[in-house]
């Protein structure tokens, strides 16, 4: 797997049918290639027994080479298969863009706030730590586009990766 983000999932051992399925569905800035599906689905394969009426699905997916609504229907099957909670599948998807984003944050932090509010209007949430300037709060530009500001919101970016971390494991369990 090439993919960044992918491989992130998979280090948190998040990479599953329901976020393969949200990611193949359509999600800013993910893009899953086929291969990636069927090198999961060979992983997968040998845990499923030929009997088990979702056999055909994986085994149909491990020679997955494109995309299709067929290669969908049998992501969509094997995640109702699995009870994965597609809400959740989403929320790993948008940390670890979060993640992939800070590591290639713009060095200018004012760019880097640029950069930031623009991840979130993408992938909206009411329980994000972003902030606008002006939008509940009595922010000018100049105090919003400051290395205090900055500084702050990285602070409570960070917060909110490690207690999105700690929720989601915490809901997987």
């Amino acid at each position: 797997m090439n993919n960044s983000k992918l491989n992130l999932l998979k280090k948190l051992q998040w990479l599953d049918w329901g976020t393969l399925f949200i990611g193949v569905k359509g999600l800013p800035g993910v893009s899953i290639d086929p291969t990636d599906i069927s090198d999961y689905a060979c992983n997968k394969i040998n845990e499923v027994e030929e009997e088990n009426d979702v056999f055909i699905s994986v085994a149909e997916l491990a020679y997955c080479d494109e995309i299709s609504d067929e290669t969908i229907k049998h992501l969509e099957r094997l995640a109702e298969w699995e009870n994965i909670d597609i809400h959740l599948s989403a929320r790993k998807w948008r940390l670890v863009a979060f993640i992939i984003l800070l590591e290639n944050l713009n060095d200018d932090y004012i760019y880097a706030l640029l950069d930031l509010n623009d991840f979130w209007n993408k992938w909206e949430g009411n329980d994000t730590p972003d902030i606008v300037q002006g939008v509940g709060n009595n922010m000018n530009p100049s105090e919003f586009y400051s290395m205090d500001n900055f500084k702050e919101v990285m602070f409570k970016n960070k917060k909110w990766i490690n207690e999105e971390i700690n929720a989601i494991n915490k809901t997987m369990n």
